[in-house]
């Protein structure tokens, strides 16, 4: 999550050799990043109700096959759920917190294709 898109994508431009491709206006200009033709990261922004004072962040999202099941086992590990499972224009998504207090989302994909990050060498 980040304050401003456009310095964002002119920064991450370098690394992945190009600005990356905008989301459609209902996820917010999301921002996908690309490098040898593969997403490797995203960059959202924040909405006008979040504080300038909180910082910009990377979210991990790992895919789910069905994000419900999927956040409900992460809560019986120890996990913290911090928002139930919401469906979105990617997918359906959950936010949670780790055991060892790191935060991350779950994303069941809402396009069969399911496209990611994928590691890059």
């Amino acid at each position: 999550m980040i304050n401003d898109r456009a310095a964002a994508g002119q920064f991450y431009s370098r690394p992945f050799g190009r600005g990356g491709r905008g989301g459609p206006p209902e996820a917010g200009g999301y921002l996908t990043c690309k490098l040898k033709a593969h997403p490797v990261a995203g960059l959202g922004e924040f909405d006008a109700s979040t504080p300038v004072e909180v910082p910009p962040r990377w979210v991990t999202y790992f895919l789910a096959q069905d994000c419900d099941v999927s956040a409900a086992r992460a809560d019986e590990l120890g996990a913290t759920v911090v928002s139930q499972p919401f469906d979105t224009s990617a997918g359906r998504v959950a936010c949670l917190i780790g055991v060892p207090g790191e935060a991350f989302s779950l994303l069941e994909a809402q396009s069969e294709k399911r496209e990611g990050s994928h590691v890059v060498a």
